[in-house]
């Protein structure tokens, strides 16, 4: 379910680690129910807190998807790509990590092109939950 993506002799140590059975009315050894909880934990918060950050800008006045997808496309490919990420984060943060602009790519990116189109780029960014208050 949730493999290392940053790290490749990390991910190879894991996916090639001894499977065992687990059945239905078992449970899983106290130490990994609890770190899967606490990881199941910091995926929601992080969802909340994102989507707390998508209200707020959807709610600027001066706030435009097309407009925001074109400043970061500043090569007019119609897509982002890694470099077109970078060159944007630069602007704001002057050390850019490679592993954070995968992971930009890889959780907007609907496909392994390491390409996000526009309707990707959107989706990301609209608010999912219509309930959630700032």
């Amino acid at each position: 379910m949730v493999l290392p993506m940053n790290n490749i002799a990390l991910r190879a140590k894991v996916s090639q680690r001894q499977n065992y059975h687990v059945g239905g009315n078992d449970r899983l050894q106290s130490n990994v129910e609890f770190e899967l909880s606490r990881f199941f934990e910091k995926e929601i918060h992080y969802h909340v807190k994102i989507e707390i950050e998508k209200k707020a800008l959807e709610a600027m006045e001066e706030f435009n998807t097309v407009s925001v997808f074109s400043v970061i496309d500043s090569r007019n490919f119609g897509f982002l790509d890694f470099e077109n990420i970078k060159t944007y984060l630069f602007k704001f943060k002057q050390e850019i990590l490679k592993e954070d602009v995968n992971a930009i790519l890889r959780r907007l990116s609907d496909h392994p092109d390491s390409k996000i189109s526009f309707r990707e780029f959107s989706l990301a960014i609209t608010p999912n939950l219509v309930s959630l208050s700032n």
